[in-house]
């Protein structure tokens, strides 16, 4: 039986991949803002830098409130909560992207792109804290904490593939 804060973050992550990709897909059906917004920046370096921040975060994370803070109870609990943070800040970070890429275009904001923003970092802080992600997970296998931050790393990087396609 999966608990409820179960069910409420499994329904959060969803939340958010839909609301990143609303943000997104204007930028991914016209490059042009993209290019305009950020001029001479070339396209391969832009969705490297895309790529590597959330994984960077992830594991700044992952050290310092798994093993610094709190050692986890074992290495599953510490991978499981690794990949959720990963998933996490790689939807932060387009949502953030789609939010200065519209703002120095000059185009309207997507508000899915400030709503998704600011859902996911709201999670990032709540499950930063390793009790608090023991808490959820533990009851049900750290299982689950991975298959949502894969969900959620999948949907992100498949919007950096594309992006990387249209922007070459």
């Amino acid at each position: 039986m999966i608990s409820s804060t179960l069910v409420v973050v499994i329904v959060e992550a969803l939340v958010a991949m839909l609301l990143m990709w609303a943000a997104m897909s204007g930028f991914l059906k016209d490059p042009a803002f993209i290019r305009r917004a950020f001029p001479g920046t070339t396209a391969a370096r832009l969705v490297q830098v895309l790529a590597a921040v959330p994984l960077a975060a992830a594991l700044l994370s992952a050290i310092l409130f798994g093993l610094v803070l709190g050692a986890a109870p074992d290495t599953a609990a510490r991978i499981g909560h690794f990949v959720l943070l990963a998933g996490w800040w790689l939807i932060a970070t387009l949502s953030g992207f789609a939010l200065l890429t519209a703002l120095r275009a000059g185009v309207k904001v997507p508000i899915s792109a400030v709503i998704g923003l600011v859902l996911s970092l709201a999670t990032l802080a709540y499950f930063s804290d390793l009790p608090r992600y023991l808490v959820v997970f533990s009851v049900n296998g750290y299982d689950r904490a991975v298959i949502v931050g894969i969900s959620l790393g999948a949907m992100g990087y498949t919007i950096l593939s594309r992006l990387n396609r249209l922007l070459l």
